[in-house]
């Protein structure tokens, strides 16, 4: 007994559509007449087996996020940021700053303990290396691989070989981003890091940059990209109603109020040029750089192959496993997830 319409992450909707819990609006979007205006890579994401899971709201895209001014500190141009992997780690060694107690500021702060967030991270790492985290497929584990370990490997060492990352909280307000309160010169986050930043201190705001991440070694930029949106209950009694709720939510008109009030990018091509995405060049390089950006496998077991890839990534990160026990450890699990 749940509600009509409820909001939720795409990497979710697998999970439900094999559970036979959500409607497909495939009958339903083929009727709007400006179909086409979403975003085809978000539709075909939202796809489950042939069926539309969900209609997408708020799109999420990862950058690399840096503070101009810290650059000047440290003699480096702020107008060319790091394109390579090995740009990055040299530069984020020169904006790293300690004291005997550890890190106090970050050359680039990456997550160490929350299973969520590292996934996001080690992903698109993963994949500009040229690895992928499932067979094409979606019934087996692909992230053991030399690919697979160079990404890790490289995840590990920023923050023991390099030292440019804390495994340890960094100083400063927790309630302010690590990036806005200068205890991190790097980052590689959503907009909603924005949004952040601006609300803390509109000066530092003015010094935030935003670049690519760097490529790895098949020389291609990767991003993660993913989008939350709204879904509708199989056992709806309304369904008729409850998509013309839908079909206003999705409407040009009210995903600028949402999108521009929540700081998302918007699913529609016709407001990538909207005044909210435009009138903001940080918020503006987030929306030009969706074409790089890759999801997470849509599959019914999507969450828990997630998490116990993470459980893995966060033992080699912390150095209680090496990364090629991490992967094969994790893959045997994952494939047992797979299996059910």
């Amino acid at each position: 007994v749940g509600p009509d319409l409820f909001m939720h992450g795409v990497a979710a909707s697998a999970g439900f559509m094999d559970r036979d819990q959500i409607e497909d609006l495939t009958p339903y979007f083929e009727q709007l007449p400006d179909k086409e205006d979403f975003l085809p890579n978000l539709i075909q994401a939202a796809m489950v087996d042939g069926k539309l899971a969900m209609m997408p709201v708020q799109v999420t895209n990862y950058m690399l996020i840096y503070r101009k001014d810290l650059y000047q500190e440290a003699g480096l141009d702020p107008n060319r940021p790091p394109t390579t992997w090995e740009e990055l780690i040299e530069v984020s060694k020169q904006l790293t700053q300690s004291d005997a107690a550890g890190i106090t500021r970050a050359g680039l702060q990456m997550p160490s303990d929350d299973p969520a967030s590292v996934a996001l991270q080690y992903a698109p790492l993963l994949r500009t290396e040229g690895g992928e985290l499932l067979t094409p497929d979606g019934k087996q584990a692909a992230f053991n691989s030399e690919a697979g370990v160079r990404a890790l490997q490289r995840y590990v060492d920023l923050f023991h070989t390099h030292k440019v990352a804390s495994l340890v909280e960094l100083p400063g307000d927790p309630q302010v981003s690590a990036i806005g309160r200068g205890a991190a010169a790097q980052i590689i986050s959503g907009q909603f890091e924005l949004a952040s930043v601006k609300q803390a201190d509109p000066a530092v705001y003015e010094q935030i940059g935003v670049a690519l991440p760097p490529a790895g070694a098949s020389g291609q930029p990767v991003t993660m990209s993913s989008f939350s949106g709204f879904m509708m209950n199989k056992n709806a009694r309304n369904k008729e109603d409850a998509w013309t709720l839908m079909r206003h939510i999705v409407s040009p008109s009210s995903l600028t109020v949402i999108d521009s009030t929540s700081l998302f990018l918007p699913p529609r091509e016709s407001l990538q040029s909207a005044d909210f995405v435009t009138s903001d060049p940080l918020f503006q390089a987030f929306a030009d750089n969706l074409q790089y950006g890759r999801g997470n496998p849509n599959v019914p077991q999507w969450v828990e192959v997630r998490n116990t890839l993470a459980e893995h990534l966060i033992a080699a990160i912390n150095q209680q496993m090496t990364p090629e026990e991490a992967l094969a450890a994790a893959e045997q699990r994952v494939n047992e997830v797979l299996s059910k």
